[in-house]
């Protein structure tokens, strides 16, 4: 037996959107005569978009699609891919009517086609000159791009003699898309000119010739090292001049590792002029009071010539019981020069008892002196702090807490996150240095904090946040990714147990600090560390990443992305190592490694890389990549 219970009535509101239907009928126009004619195509999968409804669809197999429009004035608008043109009027506009209906036809050529041709070639002597001597490369990417990198319109690889030839349509007329002609470095290899060659407007039937590409390959060199968790770099002024000649100014490097062994902080000089710029073995080691998880170089102490400016360093360390950060300053007697004492000068431990996971240095309090920025993990998961420690401005300086975020900055809820990485740049060209923080607050989700410089009622004020909810920042750099002038930042974020992203978020020059996020990729890995600087190209800002390839492998490697293009979906990822570097990359840092004043090398100045690498609990290495 089957109960039916009794019948129910139900009312559903309904409400008729006054207007009208728009047909779009699209079709590639064979005798260019604007009027479809039978036999010529319909165009499939095109993009229009109405106004004012901002409603976007694409076209069936017949080349259609229809939209309801309110009454009133609209505008439909197609997306011209780029070897097309369209010949009738784009965008249509039209006033629709109650019930009204109409149909609008766009009519598409294929574009005439130009040619761009050049040469890649490899610039021993960096001098961007494509001299006599001198040979092309082979197998080397180019291709032209449009929309940012985001579509490739034609490619090759170089041949035997590093040429190469490509035919792409025409974009002039209209000359609204201009093209970018790129090329990919190889594996070890930078560029010593332009990767990019953007603004790119050709004609019917134009040739483009000589857009050549110069390349040069690393030198990389290999030190001695282990358990790597992060890396700072400077001169340290150790003894390398003679009578009363000032100091050689050369980049020595500064690394900090875990609790295990008497050697959390190991130091290389740089033996600039020599012909090891770098021993194998480190100069020395420091016993830290536990694992040093960050580390920053700058010139804490006043010193007389000829240590003016010589930098001492402070380390952010799991908590211990002598605290949790340090500060120490580097030697200067004689047979002491460049080296720190055998402890630290200063202790200090945070309010929260938590790990100091980044640590920077400035003059953020209005002294003379340089103050201390510690970023924590405190014992609560999810939760950390900044502090702000100033400066006494004595020549042996002691720090005392001036603040601590939150409760200073204007926080929302006063919860922060697990600082994970901070760094400090002008974003507002105003002289003043501006604070961006990155954070932890569950396993794959965090924040980007920016931080205005204030110097009133804080010393940093939040000025937005960026909440990831897909992401745990684990790393940032603050880089002019689109070359406007204006500092842009490069998020790193960890979004699963072996994938990460890099996101660009665009500064947009606002006097209270506001950013977009304009562009997001896909990682090789789990980002660990980020830093900028000028490697190969253009006079622009580049970035160096370390990664790693998941949460239970030392597997991984390091990444240069050049952004002569101007966004980060241009910018292909380029192994410095040439495939030898396989290990995870806690840390990387740029300097300009083979520099020094006696003698001066000759013109162009050329940053170099230094990574830490991680291949197993207990080893590893420290390797330069010198250009």
């Amino acid at each position: 037996m089957v109960t039916i219970g009794p019948s129910t009535t139900r009312s559903f509101a309904d409400t008729v959107i006054a207007g009208g239907y728009v047909t779009a009928k699209v079709f590639e126009d064979l005798d260019n005569d604007g009027v479809w004619d039978a036999g010529e195509p319909w165009r499939e999968d095109e993009k229009l978009t109405l106004s004012p409804t901002g409603e976007s669809r694409v076209t069936d197999a017949y080349g259609t699609t229809i939209f309801m429009s309110p009454v009133g004035a609209y505008t439909l608008t197609l997306d011209v891919p780029d070897s097309l043109t369209c010949t009738s009027s784009n965008p249509a506009t039209g006033t629709m009517t109650l019930g009204g209906s109409v149909t609008k036809y766009f009519a598409l050529k294929r574009q005439s086609s130009a040619t761009v041709s050049g040469s890649v070639w490899m610039d021993k002597n960096s001098n961007q000159v494509y001299e006599g001597s001198e040979s092309g490369l082979q197998n080397v990417w180019v291709g032209v791009t449009s929309n940012g990198g985001t579509n490739v319109l034609s490619f090759a690889f170089t041949d035997n003699h590093g040429n190469y030839t490509l035919t792409v349509p025409a974009n002039s007329p209209p000359g609204t898309s201009p093209y970018a002609i790129e090329a990919i470095p190889p594996s070890g290899y930078y560029p010593t000119t332009a990767a990019s060659f953007t603004g790119v407007l050709l004609t019917a039937g134009q040739t483009l010739s000589s857009k050549n590409f110069g390349m040069n390959s690393f030198q990389k060199i290999t030190l001695n090292s282990a358990r790597v968790l992060c890396l700072a770099s400077g001169d340290l002024m150790e003894k390398d001049w003679t009578n009363n000649q000032a100091p050689q100014a050369d980049a020595d490097l500064i690394l900090g590792a875990d609790a295990n062994g008497t050697d959390q902080i190991s130091i290389w000089f740089n033996q600039y002029n020599s012909p090891a710029l770098f021993s194998t073995n480190r100069s020395y080691a420091r016993q830290a009071p536990n694992s040093v998880l960050s580390v920053a170089a700058d010139s804490l102490t006043e010193d007389p010539a000829p240590y003016s400016g010589r930098l001492d360093i402070v380390t952010g360390t799991k908590l211990a019981g002598a605290g949790n950060l340090f500060a120490w300053y580097t030697q200067s007697t004689s047979g002491n020069e460049g080296y720190l004492p055998s402890t630290y000068s200063k202790a200090y431990r945070t309010n929260d008892n938590g790990d100091v996971q980044s640590v920077l240095t400035t003059d953020c309090t209005g002294g003379t002196g340089i103050d201390i920025i510690a970023g924590t993990k405190s014992p609560t998961a999810g939760q950390g702090t900044i502090e702000i420690w100033r400066s006494d401005n004595a020549i042996l300086p002691t720090f005392t807490r001036l603040e601590i975020y939150p409760p200073s900055g204007v926080i929302p809820s006063n919860s922060l996150g697990e600082v994970t990485a901070m760094a400090l740049a002008d974003l507002k060209n105003s002289g003043k240095k501006d604070l961006v923080v990155g954070t932890r607050t569950g396993s794959y989700n965090g924040q980007v904090m920016i931080f205005s410089r204030k110097d009133s009622s804080f010393v940093y004020r939040l000025d937005e946040k960026k909440t990831i909810v897909n992401g745990a920042v684990t790393t940032l750099a603050c880089v002019d990714v689109n070359h406007d002038g204006r500092l842009d930042i490069v998020a790193g974020t960890q979004t699963g147990t072996g994938s990460g992203n890099l996101i660009y978020y665009r500064n947009k020059g606002t006097s209270v600090l506001s950013f977009s996020q304009d562009d997001s990729i896909s990682a090789p890995g789990i980002p660990l560390s980020l830093a900028a600087g000028d490697l190969g190209g253009t006079n622009g800002t580049d970035i160096v990443l370390g990664w790693r390839t998941n949460e239970t492998s030392y597997g991984g490697g390091v990444s240069i992305y050049y952004l002569d293009s101007g966004n980060l979906t241009g910018a292909s990822a380029v192994d410095p190592s040439g495939g030898t570097v396989t290990n995870m990359a806690p840390a990387v840092t740029v300097n300009n490694f083979n520099y020094g004043v006696k003698p001066a090398p000759p013109y162009p100045y050329l940053s170099d890389i230094a990574a830490g690498i991680k291949s197993s609990a207990t080893t590893g290495a420290l390797i330069v990549f010198v250009r």
